[in-house]
């Protein structure tokens, strides 16, 4: 395994100059580097045999765009890179991939999704804001055909767009496992059953809420050119209304948990949805802090058993 980061330029310089030491190298971490044009095409000439991938705040100048190929490429990770697009344009053994926090644009997307056809887990992390570009799954995933997706919106705006199963269905085949991460409170969650509608193997759906509130105080600490996190909501779009079908039913799906479930309507009428939809449906994960009494807690599962016929687990964590 070799890291290279700015203050270690005198290596990355070196990685050139002796290709043939570095053509067994499996794992490449890179931190804090300004690239050069030449530098990512290299990178797979040199390093033939390299598996893992991770760029960590590295860009090539401003509105660069960083272009992968790479034969052997098994994992890519990608941190909070100053790069405007990365193009992943032939990947074939790509299984695993992770971005996080990429740049705003309202005109393209930050990872277009090029021939990945053995791409299986993939993680997205972003604070999403009115400047991003809401993504499409149909237009971003490409031809990739996910069996893990895991989504993390850090308590901001939804950046993620629901579409019809027409256009979905093929894409997301293979989804087994959805992890929805810091969905702020002040959304419904009805949206994401647009991923149930168009997953028919779809095994399990985790959600995890935020309540935490960046309001008030932390409003003072936005300068002219920021957004705080109350106009975030009050300027986003209203993309997330979402309807099924009444007559929509889901045979695969077997668990849902929530982290930061709540006593409330909004809890109760998605919880029902899905409970209709998802007819074989065993377990239920709610984690929250009430009910905290064991007659509490009685109270609340016989009430959801109750918006079903056929059995189902539920353990209140």
């Amino acid at each position: 395994m070799m890291t290279c980061s700015r203050m270690e330029h005198v290596s990355w310089h070196f990685f050139y100059a002796y290709p043939r030491a570095f053509g067994g190298l499996t794992d490449l971490s890179l931190h804090s580097l300004r690239l050069g044009e030449s530098d990512m095409p290299n990178v797979p000439s040199t390093c033939k045999k390299l598996e893992y991938l991770s760029l960590e705040n590295c860009d090539a100048g401003i509105e660069s765009v960083l272009q992968t190929e790479h034969s052997q490429l098994v994992e890519l990770i990608i941190i909070f890179d100053g790069f405007e697009t990365v193009e992943l344009k032939w990947l074939p053994r790509l299984t695993h991939l992770t971005c996080q926090s990429w740049l705003p644009s309202q005109d393209q997307y930050p990872l277009p999704l090029g021939h990945v056809p053995q791409l299986w887990v993939l993680n997205l992390n972003n604070a999403g804001t009115t400047r991003n570009k809401t993504i499409k799954p149909s237009e971003f995933l490409g031809n990739a055909t996910v069996g893990e997706l895991d989504m993390n919106f850090l308590c901001e705006r939804i950046w993620i767009q629901p579409e019809g199963p027409k256009r979905l269905a093929p894409l997301l085949q293979n989804l087994r496992v959805v992890t929805l991460r810091f969905i702020h409170e002040e959304y419904d969650l009805m949206w994401t059953l647009f991923i149930l509608e168009a997953a028919p193997l779809l095994d399990e759906i985790n959600m995890q809420m935020s309540y935490h509130t960046c309001y008030s105080d932390e409003e003072d600490d936005y300068n002219q050119n920021d957004e705080s996190p109350r106009e975030i909501f009050q300027k986003a779009p209203d993309l997330l209304k979402w309807e099924t079908r009444h007559d929509f039913s889901h045979c695969n799906m077997r668990k849902l948990s929530i982290e930061g479930f709540q006593i409330e309507e909004k809890f109760t009428r998605y919880i029902d949805r899905v409970m209709e939809a998802a007819v074989n449906l065993e377990l239920f994960l709610p984690s929250t802090v009430y009910p905290r009494t064991h007659k509490e807690r009685d109270l609340i599962k016989k009430q959801i058993s109750g918006w079903r016929s056929s059995p189902i687990e539920i353990e209140i964590l």
